[in-house]
């Protein structure tokens, strides 16, 4: 970590890392996370973790593993608040050396930061102003329901003058990154002794985590902007490029993003060719029947070895899948929404605990404020607590003997253990198609669009199918469980693709009215 002193700490004896590191010669089995094995992948493997080609991996939650592969190359900052960062730097820097005079190379190199950083924050302030006119922001949910107004430059194409400001931004990001870099390096040799930098070590040591602080955030940037004005190869996918309205206090700033739209080359290139050897277990692996998904997203070679192992589960006797006739399109979400608060009181009522799961907040929140009053009093709705605390509070309600019913998004669809009388009946609310406007997933619909392909058959439906597995998963949690599964949406029936997501379920016995 570019802010670690190492042995220089006064906690390094009882650091948890490097206790870890030192005892990963005397082991042979690692538990960690993908996110620290990507984070060691992408340092090109072996710089915190064991060498890949010493490795055999086991994913557990595989499913997972090329979105987040995806997030680890994707690149973001701020513009408004990146520029009062380097106005900031400026002013320390110069107060630094006015009040310490500093000889040689680290004097000199100080010296040449005020200026450039006020030259880069200018650029930051003019690449504002462009991305301001340009950019119309469109309402947008996250998976989460949190608005979050996106403008995305469509085929991953940046304007031209934006990307000629971008460009000169990576100029001045990587001149930043490169003196901070030499004063991290400096500072560090202080410490250690090896050279008179003309400041003492301690101070050396004081000052170096403030040094690393900032080649982290201008290393951050350097990456962002090279990413953001690259030109994408023709044959491969382009990278998604947008712009995200974000607040900032009293005012509000601008995120610029770039991200990879499939982690394909990446994986493949860094994990797969290189690894000793690797297993990747989920129960949502596969997607409508097929590894098609995963292959595609994962970039897995081609001679892998693919296995589906049954169940423990017999999901025959254990539960019931109903889809009933609610007379109302999810399409039409008023008329969609007014179905469900007249009919779910009478869906769940038999029920000691039941999950109900909306792909939209706004659904969510006005099925609750349309309930009468008695009923919302059943009802503990995501976002109102945490979630361990709204989890720990509705098991509470059903060891007491009252009845309890969850409002969740796609995070209660996921991840979350209700077993026996917790969960008795998971009422899902529609199919759970991604968020038409998500920028990374909205550029690879386009890309496959370009080349010929159909991105509703080859992405979105396949997608709502291993995330509808993946919520009907919330019903048995131990092989005594028992309960029903009732899903809102009748397109399962009366649509195609809807009987492909249908058969694709796990084996309940079913109730199609």
């Amino acid at each position: 970590h570019s802010q670690c002193t190492g042995r220089h700490c006064p906690n390094f004896q009882q650091c948890v890392f490097y206790k870890a590191r030192e005892g990963m010669g005397k082991v042979d089995v690692i538990v960690t996370n993908h996110d620290m094995v990507l984070a060691d992948l992408a340092l090109g493997g072996g710089a915190v973790l064991p060498d890949p080609r010493d490795t055999m991996y086991v994913f557990d939650e595989g499913h997972h593993l090329p979105d987040k592969a995806i997030g680890h190359f994707a690149h973001y900052s701020r513009l408004r608040s990146t520029a009062d960062w380097l106005e900031q730097t400026a002013k320390n820097l110069t107060k630094l050396l006015a009040q310490h005079p500093l000889p040689g190379d680290l004097g000199k190199y100080i010296e040449q930061v005020p200026e450039l950083a006020r030259e880069v924050r200018t650029q930051q302030q003019f690449m504002f102003t462009l991305c301001e006119q340009v950019a119309d922001f469109r309402p947008s949910e996250d998976t989460e329901g949190r608005e979050r107004p996106r403008y995305r430059f469509e085929g991953g194409v940046v304007p031209e003058q934006i990307r000629e400001v971008g460009i000169e931004l990576k100029k001045g990001f990587a001149r930043l990154n490169d003196l901070f870099t030499r004063l991290a390096d400096l500072l560090k040799e202080g410490m250690d002794g090896e050279v008179n930098i003309g400041i003492a070590s301690h101070q050396a040591e004081e000052w170096y985590p403030l040094f690393g602080s900032l080649v982290t955030r201008a290393q951050g940037n350097w990456e962002l902007w090279t990413a953001f004005t690259a030109e994408d190869p023709e044959d491969s996918p382009p990278m998604a490029r947008w712009l995200t309205l974000a607040e900032s206090g009293a005012l509000f700033d601008i995120e610029v993003n770039a991200s990879p739209i499939l982690a394909a080359d990446m994986l493949r290139r860094s994990l797969w060719s290189v690894a000793h050897g690797a297993l990747v277990t989920s129960a949502t692996l596969t997607a409508l029947g097929k590894f098609d998904r995963f292959r595609m997203r994962s970039g897995l070679p081609r001679d892998a070895v693919t296995c589906v192992v049954p169940s423990p589960f017999v999901h025959g006797d254990a539960g019931l899948l109903r889809v009933p006739d609610l007379q109302a399109d999810p399409r039409d979400a008023a008329a969609h929404t007014a179905a469900i608060i007249r009919e779910l009181p009478n869906i769940v009522e038999d029920a000691r605990g039941a999950l109900v799961l909306f792909s939209s907040r706004k659904q969510m929140q006005d099925v609750f404020d349309g309930l009468d009053r008695d009923w919302r009093k059943l009802v503990l709705i995501q976002g109102n607590l945490s979630k361990q605390e709204t989890l720990n509070k509705h098991k509470a309600r059903v060891d007491d003997g009252q009845h309890s019913v969850l409002f969740g998004l796609a995070s209660f669809a996921e991840g979350v253990d209700l077993p026996g009388a917790y969960c008795e009946h998971v009422v899902i609310a529609k199919i759970p198609f991604a968020v038409p406007d998500d920028p990374v997933e909205a550029a690879l619909a386009e890309w496959i669009e370009a080349r010929g392909g159909n991105p509703f058959m080859e992405i979105a439906v396949p997608d709502a199918s291993l995330k509808l597995i993946q919520a009907c998963g919330r019903l048995l949690r131990t092989e005594q469980d028992r309960g029903v599964i009732t899903l809102l949406d009748r397109r399962l029936v009366t649509q195609r693709y809807g009987k492909a997501i249908l058969n694709a379920l796990p084996p309940f016995r079913r109730e199609i009215s």
